[in-house]
C-alpha cells in the first residue's frame, strides 16, 4: 500500500523552480535593455556633435551578475575647442541587477588620447597619450536625472607622450590616482537627492595623487616630478541644471549671480623642492571675473629661485635680491618650518602677490561687459 503524499510537498521545488524562471527571464529582460542602452547612449551624443564607434558589445555574468564589454571603445569631440579622442581597448561597465544606481567601469589594455592646442602655432598638430594601468576604476552613483557620485581610482599608471610636432615619445606615469566627487543638493544634506529647477547644489572633491611623473621639461624649475598633491575642494551654489546646460556661459552667470564661490579647504603639493599648501575662496566680481583670496605657506622658494637662474630667466643679482627678500619674509613669518607666507589676492581683474601685480584675470564668460 502506497503512502499518501500531499501535493504541498511539491511546494518548494515548485516555488524554486518559479524564483529561477522569473530571475533568467529578468536578467534576459536587463541585458537587452543594457545593450539598448547603450545604442541610445551613443545616439544622444552623435546628436549632440560628439563622434562614437566600438565593436559589437555583449554581456555576460549571469546569474551572479552582469558585466557589459564594450572593446574600441572611441569618443570624440571635433566641435571642442581641443578636437580631443579618446580611444579605449577594453572597458568592462560591471553591474548588479539588484542595484542597478551602482556602476563601476573597469578600464583595460591600452589607451589613447588626442588633442589640439589651439594656441601652438601649428593648431592643426596633434598631441598623443598611450597609456596603460594596473588597475583603473571609475565607480559612479546613478539618480534619477543625473550623475550623483564618482570616484576614481588608478594605479600604476604607465604612458608615452608626444607632443604636437615631436617625433619622439616621452614616458609619464603616476603610482596613485584618487578622485571623489559628490553632489549635494542644499536643503536635503544628502547626496545627489532629486533636484527641482532653481535649487541650488554644492560639488565636493577629494584628489589624491602621488608620483607623477610629467614630461622632461614641463616646468624645469621645479622639475618632472610631482610626490604628492593631496586636495579638499567645494564648489558651492551650482544650479541644479548646470551639468546638464547647453549654454556653459549662461550657467557660469547663474551661478556668480547666487554668490557661487569655489572652496580650497585644504590643498598640500610636494613638487620637487617646493612644499606648498593653501587654503582659500575665490568667486566671481560684477564682471565675472575671479576676486577673492588665497592663502598659501610654501617651502623650497630658494631652490625654485635657483632653478629660475639656472634656466636664465632671472638675472643673479636680481635673484640673489629675491632670495634674500624671501627669507627675511620667512623669518618674519614664525612659521616653525621656515616655510614663506605668500598671499595672492584676485581683485578688479588683477592678480597680485603680495603689493606686486602678477597677470591680468580676464571674465570667465566670453561676452562680459
Amino acid at each position: 500500500m502506497n503512502a499518501f503524499r500531499s501535493p504541498l510537498i511539491w511546494m518548494p521545488t515548485l516555488v524554486l523552480v518559479l524564483v529561477i524562471g522569473g530571475y533568467t527571464l529578468y536578467w534576459q529582460s536587463l541585458k537587452q535593455d543594457v545593450l539598448e542602452g547603450l545604442d541610445d547612449w551613443a545616439e544622444e551624443q552623435r546628436a549632440s556633435g560628439m563622434e562614437v564607434s566600438y565593436t559589437a558589445p555583449r554581456v555576460q555574468g549571469f546569474p551572479l551578475g552582469m558585466t557589459l564589454i564594450v572593446e574600441d571603445l572611441t569618443l570624440s569631440d571635433p566641435q571642442h575647442p581641443n578636437d580631443w579622442s579618446w580611444t579605449g581597448e577594453k572597458v568592462d561597465v560591471v553591474l548588479n541587477p539588484f542595484q542597478l544606481t551602482r556602476v563601476n567601469a573597469h578600464f583595460l589594455g591600452e589607451h589613447k588620447f588626442t588633442y589640439v592646442d589651439r594656441l601652438e602655432a601649428d593648431a592643426e598638430l596633434r598631441n598623443e597619450l598611450y597609456s596603460t594601468a594596473q588597475h583603473a576604476r571609475l565607480a559612479l552613483t546613478l539618480g534619477r536625472d543625473k550623475v550623483k557620485q564618482i570616484f576614481t581610482e588608478i594605479d600604476d599608471w604607465q604612458g608615452r607622450y608626444r607632443a604636437a610636432g615631436h617625433e619622439d615619445f616621452v614616458p609619464v606615469s603616476a603610482k596613485k590616482y584618487r578622485m571623489q566627487l559628490e553632489t549635494v543638493v542644499q536643503g536635503t544634506g544628502q547626496a545627489g537627492s532629486a533636484p527641482v529647477t532653481g535649487t541650488l547644489e554644492d560639488q565636493k572633491m577629494l584628489l589624491q595623487l602621488e608620483e607623477l611623473i610629467l614630461p622632461p621639461g614641463t616646468f624645469p624649475p621645479l622639475g618632472d616630478l610631482i610626490r604628492l598633491v593631496e586636495a579638499k575642494t567645494e564648489l558651492r551654489n551650482l544650479p541644479a541644471d548646470f551639468q546638464r546646460a547647453d549654454d556653459r556661459d549662461d550657467a557660469v552667470r547663474r551661478w556668480a549671480d547666487k554668490d557661487g564661490s569655489f572652496n580650497i579647504e585644504a590643498l598640500h603639493m610636494v613638487w620637487g623642492d617646493l612644499d606648498l599648501t593653501a587654503e582659500g575662496t575665490i568667486s566671481l566680481d560684477r564682471r565675472y571675473r575671479p576676486q577673492g583670496a588665497i592663502t598659501t605657506l610654501a617651502g623650497g622658494h630658494n631652490a625654485v629661485v635657483d632653478g629660475l637662474t639656472e634656466q636664465g630667466r632671472l638675472d643673479e643679482t636680481l635673484a640673489s635680491l629675491i632670495k634674500s627678500a624671501l627669507n627675511l619674509i620667512a623669518l618674519t613669518g614664525k612659521d616653525p618650518k621656515g616655510r614663506l607666507h605668500v598671499p595672492l589676492d584676485m581683485r578688479g581683474g588683477v592678480l597680485y602677490l603680495g603689493p606686486l601685480k602678477l597677470t591680468d584675470l580676464p571674465p570667465l564668460v566670453s561676452d562680459a561687459d
